[in-house]
This record gives structure tokens, sequence and C-alpha cells, in this order.
């Protein structure tokens, strides 16, 4: 770029430098403004999720997923937790173990490694737990419902059950931070 504006050089270069400085601050203007911008639409990004055995939309703002999206990730982790055998406890266990929290890891493989070992050794016992209702909250979710043990095809624990799962939403992902039992008086 040469201007000729001016008679003598330098003046021409203090005009050409000045409209260079111009440029790339309305550049940086518009690189900002593009950045907010773009930052807004990610914010306000919808995912939407339809997996094979769900009936009905799973949407995800940001990272706030919706009630139908924790309802179905909490049967999935009550199903992995409480619907056990003998036989497959630890594979489920250990698919459990995957959704959790790093922090939490440590302690629920401990738990969870445990109660394999103590129902590998009981041949022909299975658990079942029916969920009952479910309230969502911000980090936690009540589940509860009728648990049901049996060995072989003998009743041996029939209890109404109360299931805190602690929970957070991060980046898209669903991750547990705890499992706890609260016993029913009913």
């Amino acid at each position: 770029m040469k201007f000729d504006l001016y008679m003598q050089k330098t003046s021409n270069l203090f005009a050409e430098n000045r409209l260079l400085k111009f440029t790339i601050a309305v550049m940086a203007i518009v690189v900002m403004f593009a950045f907010y911008y773009v930052d807004k639409k990610i914010q306000n990004q919808r995912i939407v999720l339809i997996p094979p055995n769900i009936h009905s939309r799973i949407v995800i703002t940001g990272d706030k997923p919706d009630a139908a999206y924790i309802k179905q990730f909490t049967r999935y982790i009550v199903s992995l937790a409480l619907d056990y055998t003998s036989a497959n406890a630890r594979g489920q266990f250990d698919e459990l173990l995957s959704l959790y929290n790093p922090k939490n890891y440590n302690a629920a493989r401990t738990m969870f490694y445990n109660l394999a070992d103590s129902v590998e050794s009981i041949s022909n016992l299975s658990n079942m737990f029916a969920i009952n209702k479910i309230k969502i909250f911000t980090s936690k979710i009540i589940v509860m419902g009728r648990e049901k043990t049996f060995v072989g095809d003998k009743l041996q624990s029939n209890k109404v059950n109360t299931y805190i799962i602690n929970y957070q939403f991060k980046n898209g992902k669903f991750t547990i931070n705890s499992i706890k039992k609260k016993e029913n008086n009913a």
C-alpha cells in the first residue's frame, strides 16, 4: 500500500501507519464480537438424542439435561446396580463403575467389588428392584421402589427401599458421585 498524499515520504508513511492501526483495531473488534456470538450460540445449542429404547425426545441445553434424560439414566443406573444375579453381578458393576466420577471411583470400586464377591459366593442368588417413583433434584436423584432378593426360587427378602444417587452433569457427561441406600419404615 503506497500513499502519495503528501510531498514528504515520512508524512505518507505516518498516514499509512495510521490506516493500518485503524484496520487492526476494527479487525480486533470484529473478532471479539464473533467470539462472543459463537460462545453464546454454543451455550444455547441443543442436542437432541433419540436412542433405540427411548420413545421420547431427550434434550440437553448447555450443561442442563432435561428430566427425561435424567430419568432414563436413573433407570439404567438402577438396573446395573440393583438387578443382578450371581453370574452377571461383576460385569454389571464394572459397567456401572465406568459412570462414576474419578474422585469417587476407588471407594465405589471397593464397595461394588466386595458386593460382587459376596454375591458370587452364593450360587443362584438374584436381586431385583422395581422402581415406583423417581424424584429429581439439582444434584441428586431419589429412587423409591421394591427390592426382592431370591436364592434359587425362594424369596429371601422383600423390602421397600429408597436409594439416593448423587450425580453431576458437566461438559455433556453424566457422572455418579455416590449411590446410598436409605431404609424405609413402610
